[in-house]
C-alpha cells in the first residue's frame, strides 16, 4: 500500500479541477466486512494518467462510463484521464476497525444493539 506524497497530490493538484464526491455506505451485511460505493466526477486540465486512493477490496471501477480492469494495485486505482469532464465510480468492501482508524463496530452484547463509530480523519478516508 502507498501513502500519497507530497509531490503526488501537488501533480494531481494541478491536473484537476473541484471534484465533487458522493459516497454511499452499506452497513447492512452482517459480520466484519461493509460495502461502499463512491462517485467522483472532476474536471482534468489535460489527458493524463493518475490514480485515486483506495483501501479495501475493490469489486468494481466504472470510469467514464465504462468498466476498468486491470487498474487495481494495492491502495490504488489508475486512471485514463481525459481532458474535461471525468467521472469514476468505485464499489468496494471494507473491513470494520477497532484501532481508532477508519469504522468501528460494536454489538452490544446486552441490548444487542449494533452501533458504529468513526472519527473519519482524512488520512483515513481511503480506507473506509
Amino acid at each position: 500500500m502507498h501513502n500519497l506524497t507530497k509531490a503526488e497530490a501537488a501533480a494531481r493538484a494541478q491536473l484537476i479541477d473541484t471534484a465533487q464526491y458522493d459516497i454511499e455506505f452499506d452497513f447492512t451485511a452482517p459480520g466484519d466486512t461493509f460495502t461502499t460505493r463512491t462517485s467522483v466526477v472532476f474536471d482534468a486540465k489535460a489527458a493524463a494518467e493518475t490514480f485515486i486512493d483506495c483501501i479495501g477490496d475493490v469489486q468494481g471501477v466504472w470510469f467514464n462510463g465504462a468498466e476498468l480492469t486491470g487498474t487495481v494495485s494495492p491502495g490504488r486505482i489508475g486512471l485514463p484521464l481525459i481532458e474535461g469532464r471525468n467521472a469514476v465510480i468505485v464499489v468496494s468492501t471494507h473491513e470494520y476497525h477497532s484501532d481508532g482508524q477508519g469504522i468501528h463496530r460494536f454489538v452490544d452484547p446486552e441490548t444487542g444493539k449494533t452501533y458504529l463509530y468513526s472519527q473519519y480523519a482524512e488520512a483515513d478516508a481511503r480506507s473506509t
